[in-house]
């Protein structure tokens, strides 16, 4: 995975469940290991199942994983299943990036 590729750029690659209880959330982690191990999850359960992403995430499709950079800042959001070219780029340039 991309993102256990290029851990140590200073880059993390957050995903945010909006559609799952936390219950659902923290069995699916760890069965996908490998899928998983260098993303960072947050889970939304204010919501109560309501339908947050587009709202508050504006997240137009899922997955969407978000990259953010060594500054803390939404370098990008990819949105698709087969998205690890992009994210491998956005992971490159948000690494690539300095504090301004």
């Amino acid at each position: 995975m991309v993102a256990k590729k290029t851990a140590s750029r200073g880059v993390v690659v957050l995903s945010v469940c909006v559609l799952d209880s936390k219950a659902a959330l923290d069995k699916w982690v760890p069965e996908h290991r490998g899928y998983s191990a260098a993303m960072t999850f947050a889970i939304d359960t204010a919501q109560n199942g309501k339908d947050v992403a587009p709202r508050l995430y504006r997240v137009s499709g899922i997955p969407t994983p978000y990259v953010i950079d060594p500054q803390g800042r939404i370098a990008a959001s990819i949105v698709g299943d087969d998205r690890s070219a992009a994210l491998e780029k956005a992971i490159g340039r948000a690494s690539a990036r300095t504090a301004s």
